[in-house]
């Protein structure tokens, strides 16, 4: 993928929470593009072609809880990435590239998947690129493919134009969820047109953020004016018949109505932090993007296409450099070397089993197994007694 911090600058500059990608072109094992890619506090599973260079990719806001769902028998007539979206009611969003070569197994593959999710979910989320020209309902395909999703009560939510060449190619479907706000945006960095919309999960549970911090602000009058009005107000406690407790109480009720009424809370978030190797010459595509939204002239365009991948280009050798940098100050510094390197290669992937008991007991027999038939491979072992049963 060569548009790595393209689409990082796409995601926060948009607000988005869910980014779905079709033909991804990342290979198994790739975490170096993932890294450049995720925004701060996101998380992702890649699914990529067993061979060749598509594949999905699926970019959330970490706080989601967002299942992969792994297909045993998976389609051949095209890709497809499944998740879900909790907590319950879940929610199933499917990510599906269908190739531009006519395969007579789409539509039955297609069918059985609609026909077994809709069973087993109430709300379904479905997009992606499925090379119909949905725009020509007359034409065979279309007509066959627009029958099915109304046979099935899904509805259609892209009107207009997804691809460079004026056919609409890329679909958003749902089933027991109201998608909202679509808008189809000029394609730049591809040929097919990003795609924004909004939806309500069916249930989300509040995310307390462990970022917000709440403060007062006091300076020096407003202290001065917090000792006056606590002599005034609290000069009646010791008139009162109450115990130590029931005083602290009081005392501490005193405190607090008059710090809400001179230094109310206030809610402070932190600023985000800037990557350390950005610069001001690497943000000139914003300007030739508010140029061209401007005039809508091609040739706007084509500067602000070059300057996408001239700003991609630009960071990536400035985050080169920087990490570069770091290691030669540091070459005599092992801990911060691998420090640096964990920060580089580490990527934690969402698609993990959870930790629960019967994963956690098939280990265990995994790894008494193979103690003991690594013990039997062994001549001379020494005895088994001690191996747990």
């Amino acid at each position: 993928m060569n548009k790595t911090f393209i689409l990082k600058e796409f995601f926060v500059a948009q607000g988005l929470e869910l980014l779905c990608i079709c033909e991804s072109w990342l290979p198994m094992g790739d975490s170096s593009a993932l890294l450049e890619l995720l925004p701060v506090a996101c998380s992702c599973f890649n699914v990529p072609r067993s061979s060749g260079r598509d594949g999905g990719l699926v970019v959330y806001k970490s706080h989601f809880n967002c299942k992969q769902l792994i297909l045993s028998n998976p389609p051949s007539s095209f890709e497809m990435c499944l998740s879900e979206l909790g907590p319950p009611p879940l929610l199933l969003v499917a990510l599906i590239y269908r190739p531009p070569k006519f395969d007579v197994d789409f539509l039955k593959d297609f069918s059985d998947l609609l026909s077994v999710n809709m069973l087993k979910y109430d709300h379904v989320l479905i997009l992606g690129d499925f090379n119909i020209h949905v725009c020509c309902p007359d034409k065979p395909l279309a007509k066959v493919i627009l029958h099915l999703l109304g046979s099935l009560n899904l509805s259609q939510w892209v009107l207009g134009p997804t691809h460079a060449q004026g056919h609409t190619l890329d679909l958003v479907l749902s089933i027991g969820l109201s998608v909202a706000g679509v808008e189809i945006l000029s394609p730049v960095f591809s040929d097919h047109s990003p795609i924004l919309c909004d939806f309500n999960l069916p249930c989300v549970s509040a995310v307390a953020s462990s970022h917000v911090r709440f403060c007062r602000v006091l300076n020096a009058a407003k202290v001065i004016e917090l000792g006056e009005l606590l002599c005034a107000e609290g000069s009646e406690l010791h008139t009162m018949s109450l115990n130590a407790e029931e005083l602290t109480l009081q005392f501490d009720s005193i405190c607090k109505n008059i710090l809400d009424r001179i230094a109310p809370l206030r809610i402070r978030k932190p600023r985000p932090r800037p990557e350390p190797w950005l610069s001001d010459d690497v943000r000139a595509c914003r300007r030739a993007e508010r140029k061209w939204k401007k005039d809508r002239l091609q040739v706007s365009r084509e500067i602000f296409r070059e300057s996408l991948f001239s700003y991609q280009q630009t960071l990536k050798e400035a985050r080169v450099k920087f990490f570069a940098d770091i290691v030669e100050k540091n070459s005599h510094d092992p801990r911060s070397l691998c420090s640096v390197v964990n920060s580089l290669l580490e990527f934690s992937d969402s698609s993990s089993l959870p930790p629960t008991g019967e994963t956690c007991n098939d280990f265990l027999h995994f790894f008494v197994d193979t103690v003991r038939a690594t013990r039997a491979a062994i001549t001379n072992s020494p005895s088994d007694s001690l191996l747990p049963e």
